[in-house]
């Protein structure tokens, strides 16, 4: 009976790891304390084009800054995110087209310290909408390291 509780506790494990989110750091910055990550298993390539949800998260000095200066542009915006005082991190699903220098965006998650859901955000319900990346952006910037990393 105790091999019967072994062997299931052992399969649950098994099949709870296999679909657990595994978080690879793409780039990280001193300076800011930004970090951001890409989910291993949910990024492809399909010849140009890059599907993959990043990970935008900040160390605990970093965390504030962030918190104002996100806060602000959303206010500047006419955007209230009830909930934003206890923000902890953002993962947002792109496509990068690595040919062209054009990215999409299709969601973005807010999310608190505890894991919880703060606002989501979608924004493909028509379908994938391409835009130019704009020089010397984050956009550019995600797009070049993802181009990068993900051959």
């Amino acid at each position: 009976m105790l091999k019967k509780y072994i062997a299931i506790a052992f399969l649950t494990f098994i099949f709870c790891d296999s679909y657990s989110q595994t978080w690879k750091v793409a780039a990280s910055s001193s300076t800011t304390g930004i970090t951001i990550s890409y989910a291993t298993n949910r990024t492809s390539r399909t010849k140009d084009v890059i599907t993959t949800w990043l990970k935008e998260s900040c160390t605990a000095a970093g965390l504030h800054a962030y918190r104002e200066s996100f806060l602000s542009k959303r206010q500047a915006a006419g955007i209230f995110i009830k909930g934003w005082e206890h923000y902890a991190y953002t993962v947002t699903k792109y496509f990068f087209n690595c040919k062209t220098m054009q990215m999409a965006i299709c969601e973005a998650d807010y999310f608190n310290e505890d894991g919880s859901l703060i606002k989501s955000l979608k924004y493909c319900q028509q379908g994938i909408e391409w835009t130019d990346t704009v020089p010397d952006s984050s956009g550019e910037s995600y797009l070049l390291m993802m181009c990068d990393l993900i051959k």
